[in-house]
């Protein structure tokens, strides 16, 4: 995904908070809807604290970067891994806003290189993102233990590509701060009235990390993924 599409997810991540943000100030005049959790059947529907975790796999689209007159794809053939942890608010209209940590790592295989004499080759080091996103999530109320649910987050990413080489070569290690955002859509199973086990598929990006060549002057780079994931929910 390219600017054009980072300036969508970036518009419709900044509506879906905007829109969890009036509702989450809705809600706190109503004391009662924000300090007790409403049950059916048993099972929370919403209004409480939690804590999540999650773990997955993470494949890496092929990453462009371009230094000058040459630039160079890399790409991951076998999947890396990410891991997440979050604190957030569940009101009681189906809506979760939440602050979440997050780490991805792949390793490169192989880097194909136009221009510049590098040549291409056998790659060596990885991609790396560490993420400190705010998330907006919908849950959709089905009745039972089974919810899907969809969401958006905007945040920001320190990205390293470590050790990079090509052919034994060294290319690029280093790291930059830059502006990140992703989608997730999955489905939870609601355990017990307190805890919700849940899979989901995540997109993450970070737009245009500026990184030092080993040979001198600086590449631009991206780096999105594509994420399987299983994880935990427990709300208070």
């Amino acid at each position: 995904m390219r600017k054009s599409g980072l300036a969508s997810i970036a518009a419709a991540s900044v509506l879906v908070l905007s829109s969890l943000a009036m509702s989450s100030g809705a809600f706190a005049a109503d004391s009662s809807s924000e300090t007790e959790s409403s049950t059916k059947d048993g099972l929370t529907l919403g209004g409480g604290w939690y804590v999540s975790g999650s773990a997955g796999l993470a494949y890496l689209e092929n990453s462009t970067s371009k230094s000058g007159a040459s630039h160079f794809d890399a790409s991951g053939d076998n999947p890396g891994f990410d891991v997440t942890g979050a604190v957030g608010k569940q009101l009681s209209n189906g809506f979760r806003l939440e602050e979440e940590l997050g780490y991805h790592q792949i390793n490169l295989d192989h880097v194909t290189t136009y221009g510049g004499g590098q040549g291409s080759g056998t790659a060596g080091g990885d991609m790396s993102a560490l993420s400190l996103m705010t998330n907006g999530y919908y849950d959709f109320d089905t009745g039972g233990p089974i919810k899907p649910f969809v969401g958006a987050g905007i945040g920001f990413a320190r990205v390293g590509m470590n050790d990079v080489t090509v052919r034994g070569q060294p290319l690029v290690d280093d790291s930059d701060v830059d502006f990140a955002y992703q989608g997730m859509a999955g489905v939870g199973y609601q355990l017990t009235p307190h805890g919700t086990l849940y899979t989901q598929y995540r997109y993450f990006a970070v737009n245009d990390p500026t990184f030092n060549a080993a040979g001198g002057g600086q590449v631009h780079s991206e780096m999105a993924t594509h994420n399987i994931e299983i994880g935990y929910r427990l709300t208070f």
